[in-house]
C-alpha cells in the first residue's frame, strides 16, 4: 500500500494514505504539474536520504490538465519526464491513465484505446476490465515479454470493488450470490 516507506503516491488531487501536497507560494493553490512530481521526488530524497522504489501517479490527465495547450502533447511530455525520473531514481513508475469508452474491450480495452497516443514510452501497459467479482488485466504492450494489443488475453483475479480487495483466483469468490472456487 501507499503507507510503505518505499512507495510515494502522487495522488492528484490527494486522497491517498501518503501524498505530497506542493503549493505554489505565490497563489497558494495546489501545484499538480511536472514540477509537482519533481518537487515530491526531491523532498522524499532529502527526507529519507535515498530514493523511493515505487512512484504511483493517479491520474496522468490530472497532471497535464493544468499545463494548458495541447493535452496530448502534455501527456507525451509527462511520459518522457517520468521515464527520466525512473532512470534517475531507479524507481518503478505506475501511471494510471484513461482509455476510450468507445473502444470495445475483448474483454480488456485494446492498446489503441489509450488516450493521447502515449504507448511509445512505457515498457509495460496493462488495461483493466472488471465485472461481478472479477478483474481482468491484459498486457497490451510489454517490451520484455508477451503482450496482446487487442486486450484479448487477460489474467483474472478476484475483485471486490467495495473494499478494493484483489485476491488470487485460487480463493473462492461470490458472483451473483453463488460461491465459486476459482483457480487451481
Amino acid at each position: 500500500t501507499c503507507a510503505l516507506p518505499i512507495c510515494m503516491c502522487l495522488d492528484i488531487p490527494s486522497q491517498s494514505l501518503l501524498t505530497y501536497g506542493i503549493k505554489d507560494p505565490k497563489t497558494g493553490k495546489s501545484a499538480h504539474g511536472i514540477q509537482f512530481i519533481e518537487d515530491a521526488v526531491k523532498a522524499s530524497r532529502e527526507r529519507r536520504g535515498d530514493d523511493v522504489q515505487l512512484i504511483v501517479l493517479d491520474n496522468a490527465v490530472d497532471v497535464t490538465m493544468e499545463q494548458g495547450g495541447d493535452e496530448y502533447g502534455a501527456l507525451r511530455t509527462l511520459m518522457r519526464e517520468l521515464k527520466w525520473w525512473a532512470r534517475e531514481t531507479g524507481a518503478a513508475m505506475v501511471v494510471c491513465h484513461h482509455t476510450s469508452e468507445a473502444a470495445q474491450g475483448n474483454p480488456c480495452p485494446p492498446r489503441s484505446a489509450l488516450h493521447g497516443k502515449i504507448a511509445q514510452t512505457p515498457s509495460l501497459i496493462l488495461t483493466l476490465h472488471s465485472q461481478q467479482g472479477l478483474m481482468a488485466a491484459c498486457a497490451v504492450k510489454n517490451r520484455y515479454g508477451p503482450a496482446d494489443a487487442t486486450g484479448g488475453n487477460p489474467v483474472y483475479v478476484a475483485y471486490e470493488p467495495a473494499s478494493m480487495q484483489v485476491r488470487d483466483l485460487a480463493q473462492s469468490v461470490t458472483i451473483g450470490g453463488e460461491q465459486w472456487l476459482l483457480g487451481s
